[in-house]
């Protein structure tokens, strides 16, 4: 499970650092995204990672006490990746508003990733 959690978070961060990637080129643009071509499918694939990751991150952390990282957290944590997996896509969306979510979500992840990882070294 430790290991199929740590590759799904690796994965998540990854996907974060292209979301931050994408809403930097978007907004230096000012062009939205084709929503059929782009956004749909990248969110889709989002989508399914969280949805495998959520549980396995939520059980984990039941059985593993985390400093810094709690269950409801992950929730959150999921909640917010998908919605700036959508929002990087669009001009309009606050700078201010998507840097705090993108910053949550990665230290949400990372803090989970350095735990797992600590764990299997002790």
């Amino acid at each position: 499970m430790e290991q199929k959690l740590l590759k799904l978070t690796d994965e998540l961060i990854q996907n974060t650092e292209t979301i931050k990637a994408t809403f930097a080129e978007v907004k230096q643009a000012n062009e939205k995204r084709d929503f059929y071509k782009e956004v749909k499918p990248f969110a889709d694939q989002v989508k399914i990672l969280l949805d495998e990751w959520e549980p396995l991150a939520i059980k984990w952390l039941k059985e593993h006490s985390v400093k810094n990282v709690h269950p409801q957290q992950i929730a959150h944590t999921t909640e917010n990746l998908d919605m700036i997996s959508i929002q990087c896509f669009f001009p309009e969306t606050s700078l201010k508003r998507f840097r705090h979510y993108a910053e949550s979500v990665e230290y949400v992840l990372k803090s989970l990733q350095k735990a797992i990882k600590d764990l299997n070294e002790s």
